[in-house]
């Protein structure tokens, strides 16, 4: 229940299922790496997710209202496996020896699922409400005089809308990028300074 339609305090109790059944997943995944020159490779995967019988609690129609010790709304709730869902993919990924002590990793990758409620067969909900479903990333690492390095970490997400799923409202997403960079000094052996900074 929401609090903005309710002034009192809410208590949900989730009863156990000794019909429980434990969630399944069957995977699907096919890749091939391509070795263009001894300096640059590049590898693919698509995969196939099927989820059977995933967790979900299953609320009461309304709440109760309670008086002791304290007036509050009561929730009652059951563990059950009426979630089901479909999932699939696609990752592309890239390294590059760019020369002696400087390497660049760089990857796409590409995420679609949605669920369905055995309760309520005509709702499908996408999963990417409010999630990003398109990532791309860059990795530089560079190997510097006098023992040093300096690695740099290029990340960037697609936007989302919100959207209701089987988790509850998701918020929009904006799109977004994130940037960080790490220099290192190596010292002796394994020892190692290092300093980073992010955003």
């Amino acid at each position: 229940p929401d609090r903005a339609m309710s002034p009192l305090p809410v208590q949900i109790l989730v009863a156990g299922n000794s019909a429980f059944l434990p969630e399944t997943l069957l995977n699907g995944e096919l890749g091939y790496r391509f070795d263009w020159t001894r300096r640059l490779s590049v590898d693919i995967s698509a995969f196939w997710n099927r989820y059977e019988n995933l967790l979900d609690i299953r609320l009461d129609s309304a709440p109760v209202a309670v008086f002791t010790p304290v007036p509050h709304l009561l929730q009652m709730g059951q563990f059950t496996n009426a979630v089901q869902a479909r999932g699939r993919g696609v990752e592309t990924a890239a390294k590059f020896v760019a020369a002696t002590g400087w390497k660049i990793n760089a990857s796409h990758s590409w995420l679609d699922m949605e669920f369905r409620n055995q309760f309520n067969p005509l709702a499908t909900v996408p999963y990417h409400a409010g999630t990003a479903t398109r990532q791309w990333k860059f990795q530089s690492y560079l190997d510097l005089p006098q023992r040093f390095n300096w690695d740099v970490f290029v990340d960037r997400w697609n936007g989302a809308e919100a959207g209701l799923t089987v988790g509850g409202m998701r918020p929009a997403l904006p799109g977004h990028t994130r940037i960080d960079t790490r220099i290192g000094w190596k010292i002796r052996g394994a020892m190692e300074f290092s300093a980073t900074l992010q955003n």
